[in-house]
C-alpha cells in the first residue's frame, strides 16, 4: 500500500526485493528502482538468499518500510529462514526502520526470529492494537503511529 503512494514524491531511489512493489514503483517516472537479485521465493513473491543479502550489504538506505508475519514484545518473526535473513539484511542497511503491520499480528509468533523489537524505530498499525501492546511498544521507546 505504501508503494502506491510513494511515487507522487520525486525524485526518490527505491530498493526492493518484492516483485509487487517493483511493479508498482517501476512505472513511476523520475524514480530510480533497484531490484535486488537472488532466489525467487514463491510464498513471498520476493528475492532472498545470498545475492540479495550481498546487494544489501553494499547499500545504506534512509528508510526501510518493513512488514512482518508475526510480532510480540520479544520481536519480529517470519515463516522461513531465508525471508528472516533477507529482512535482517534490510534492517542492517537502513538508518530508520518503520514497521507497517496490522494489529492482528501482535502477540503471535512464527518459526524464525527476524529481530528484536528494539531494532524498530516506528510502528505504523491500526487502532485495534490493545492498550497493553501500546504500552509495551512505547516503553521500548518506539514511536507508535495508529491509523
Amino acid at each position: 500500500e505504501i508503494a502506491r503512494h510513494l511515487p507522487r514524491v520525486s525524485p526518490l531511489t527505491f530498493v526492493t526485493n518484492a516483485l509487487n512493489v517493483a511493479l508498482a514503483l517501476g512505472a513511476a517516472p523520475g524514480q530510480l528502482l533497484i531490484q535486488l537479485g537472488g532466489t525467487f521465493n514463491r510464498a513471498s513473491a520476493s528475492t532472498v538468499g545470498a545475492m540479495a543479502e550481498q546487494c544489501l550489504s553494499e547499500l545504506s538506505v534512509q528508510k526501510l518500510f518493513l512488514g512482518t508475519q508475526a510480532m510480540s514484545a520479544d520481536g519480529l518473526t517470519d515463516s522461513t529462514l531465508e525471508i528472516a535473513q533477507a529482512k535482517r539484511a534490510m534492517i542492517r542497511a537502513a538508518r530508520q526502520v518503520i514497521l507497517v503491520t496490522d494489529s492482528s499480528k501482535w502477540g503471535t509468533s512464527s518459526l524464525t526470529k527476524v529481530a528484536p523489537l528494539t531494532e524498530i524505530d516506528t510502528i505504523i498499525t491500526d487502532t485495534d492494537l490493545s492498550s497493553e501492546a501500546r504500552g509495551q511498544i512505547e516503553a521500548l521507546g518506539i514511536e507508535l503511529v495508529l491509523v
